[in-house]
């Protein structure tokens, strides 16, 4: 009686795949792009009880969905932090110069007076 309970009771999985794409940019001076493909679990159903069309046996269902998704990622460069600190430091002496121009106006005259 329990090996006929058994073989009316079965599972069936349903698992949709989707494709996960992994870039990453890591080089210092020029652009070095890795790409890393794995596939994920999307959706899983799981079904336990009897069903005719199982048969009792454990059955899988894998399906690829055809979603995808991406990530990107991307590391500044050394160009990148050159430019950033040189344009930093330009604004700061842009402004120094203007703040400083009443004062070096002053010194200028007050040399040509003596």
């Amino acid at each position: 009686m329990v090996n006929k309970a058994e073989s009316v009771i079965g599972k069936k999985v349903n698992i949709e795949l989707q494709k996960i794409i992994y870039e990453t940019d890591s080089g210092w001076l020029t652009s070095s792009i890795s790409t890393e493909v794995t596939a994920a679990v999307g959706k899983q159903d799981l079904d336990t009880g009897k069903d005719p069309s199982v048969g009792g046996e454990f059955s899988v269902l894998l399906t690829l969905t055809g979603r995808q998704v991406k990530y990107q990622r991307s590391y500044m460069k050394i160009q990148e932090l050159l430019a950033n600190i040189t344009g930093l430091i330009s604004t700061i002496m842009t402004i120094v110069l203007i703040l400083n121009t009443p004062y070096a106006t002053h010194k200028y005259y007050e040399n040509i007076t003596n």
